[in-house]
């Protein structure tokens, strides 16, 4: 029954903003569970060390997540604009003979497709470096699914970042200053959040998700 499994993940999340409102915690990701109370003490007990250094990074901290958005109306005429060698690779293809156009449009767009992905890499690195400074920790991330993305958007980057409760005001501060120093892009800032990112134990050999 999807509405009592979505009615059942608002009331789960709730708790956990509670909670997290009150105390450091590892949050559970709904659906996460243990056979038994047992399970769970040995759980505990088997990663005591690396919970309690994790819940001392979390104290005082909540998770925001960042969305870059693309506020381009014509990517190709811009990066045109920046790269004088496809410049002069597309002039070369307007006047080249019948023979080589086809191959010829074939290395243009490949270019345009590598200057693209470089312009629109280029902008998210720099957008998110320029909060880097304000976060305990941080999450890279690819962007979503276009189907996940609101309509009209084209999302380049997305990021989640610790950041301390005490600092809340700053960041935003600083995330309305890039929106206003960066017009090819738009950056929207969703939070506070429970620590969901950032609650996981272990090495890349051994990892545990408690979030």
């Amino acid at each position: 029954d999807q509405a009592w499994i979505l009615s059942e993940a608002r009331k789960h999340h709730s708790v956990i903003t509670l909670i997290h409102q009150q105390v450091p915690l590892l949050p559970a990701k709904f659906g996460s569970a243990f056979a038994t109370d047992d399970d769970v003490r040995e759980a505990i007990r088997r990663s005591s060390d690396a919970m309690l250094d994790r819940l001392n990074t979390l104290e005082g901290c909540d998770e925001w997540a960042a969305h870059v958005y693309l506020e381009v109306n014509d990517v190709q005429r811009v990066v045109l604009a920046r790269d004088p060698e496809l410049q002069a690779l597309s002039a070369e293809l307007d006047s080249a003979s019948e023979g080589r156009k086809y191959m010829m449009k074939q290395q243009v767009q490949s270019r345009m497709r590598d200057a693209i992905e470089r312009f629109e890499a280029s902008l998210a690195d720099g957008v998110l470096n320029s909060l880097r400074p304000m976060t305990v920790d941080f999450q890279a991330e690819p962007p979503r699914d276009p189907s996940a993305v609101p309509e009209g958007e084209t999302e380049i980057a997305q990021a989640s970042m610790l950041v301390r409760r005490d600092q809340a005001d700053r960041f935003i501060e600083l995330a309305e200053r890039t929106n206003q120093e960066t017009a090819e892009v738009w950056l929207q800032i969703t939070g506070p959040w429970p620590a969901y990112s950032f609650a996981q134990l272990g090495s890349d050999n051994e990892v545990v998700r408690y979030g």
